[in-house]
């Protein structure tokens, strides 16, 4: 399939460096992300003793929740316990990654998107259009994975509070809609964006 878009040079750079940027992003958060993980890492990255992990955790709780661990000596200990179990931090870890991870993936997507378009290539949008929609689908992944990640790391730690597991939904309905509403939107862009691309092959094949 061959198209006729075209874009000036200054238009050709500025993709191709805003592109670039956007690979840069993710790479280097994968990069600190795997030396924090190596031992005597994190140590290395951050001031703090703990790099704020004690005060980033208790953020995950529910108000009340974090209210009785600042005014209870007893319930901080079993906090401090249940977060020196393996499991807990293990799962925790793995919610953290979890969590990036669709985010990554957006920027990646919309930035070899970029790179594409500004290849200075006659078919730099039919190139660029796959990347695009993988980044709608990849917002889109953003915006369901960061209420249900909240959520599972709430449950996750509140039985260091409580002494027993319960359920716990973390979903604010104001911004899964408008994060939902963007990636359905940049979904149907490029679909319609594809759809006239084709047109205007089969057009110019009659032609």
């Amino acid at each position: 399939m061959s198209d006729s878009y075209s874009l000036s040079n200054r238009q050709a750079r500025a993709c191709r460096v805003v592109g670039a940027l956007f690979l840069f992003a993710p790479a280097f958060m994968i990069a600190l992300t795997i030396a924090a993980a190596v031992p005597g890492g994190a140590e290395m990255l951050c001031e703090k003793d703990d790099c704020g992990y004690y005060d980033a955790v208790k953020e995950a709780l529910p108000d009340e929740s974090r209210t009785k661990l600042d005014t209870s000596k007893a319930v901080e200990a079993r906090f401090e316990r249940h977060l020196d179990d393996p499991w807990v931090t293990a799962g925790l870890d793995a919610l953290s990654v979890g969590e990036f991870v669709p985010g990554w993936a957006l920027a990646i997507f919309v930035g070899i998107a970029l790179r594409r378009l500004g290849a200075r290539s006659r078919d730099g949008l039919v190139a660029a259009l796959p990347w695009l929609r993988r980044a709608g689908w990849a917002a889109l992944a953003m915006a369901v994975a960061m209420p249900l990640i909240a959520s599972l790391r709430a449950m996750l730690l509140l039985p260091g509070i409580d002494g027993y597991r319960s359920w716990y939904f973390v979903v604010d309905g104001n911004v899964l809609g408008q994060n939902l509403m963007l990636a359905f939107a940049a979904i149907a862009v490029s679909w319609a964006l594809s759809a006239g691309s084709r047109a205007q092959a089969d057009i110019a094949e009659i032609i």
